[in-house]
């Protein structure tokens, strides 16, 4: 596959959770009800497994560049998805704000820029 391809689906993702972070206070409000239900951390957990694992089995480039990023996130989110689903209570005992999900909503988009920007330019 191309890599390209990986720059695009991250940047895609990015900017959906980026942008609906940051625009509906009801998307904030939601997630931080979700992630105090074991059902659904552990969910995304294995969504996030079977992301990371593509990522992990079809784009395995380690050099200094972008490409090295997208594998690099492609580990994160493999290693982020174990952590979901052994260890659930760590996510749900955890305390989210608004605020603090905003935050996180304006560096995902920011994120999304740059897989843009490398994606198609």
């Amino acid at each position: 596959m191309d890599s390209y391809f990986f720059i695009k689906f991250l940047a895609i993702l990015s900017f959906i959770n980026g942008v609906s972070l940051i625009i509906s206070n009801e998307s904030r409000r939601n997630m931080i009800i979700n992630l105090q239900k074991d059902s659904f951390i552990i969910s995304m957990g294995y969504i996030s497994i079977l992301i990371g694992a593509s990522f992990v089995i079809l784009h395995n480039i380690w050099e200094f560049s972008i490409f090295g990023l997208v594998t690099f996130f492609g580990w994160l989110t493999l290693i982020k998805g174990f952590i979901l689903v052994c260890f659930p209570q760590l996510v749900s005992n955890k305390s989210y704000s608004l605020k603090t999900l905003k935050i996180r909503g304006i560096f995902s988009f920011l994120l999304a820029v740059l897989f843009f920007y490398y994606a198609y330019f």
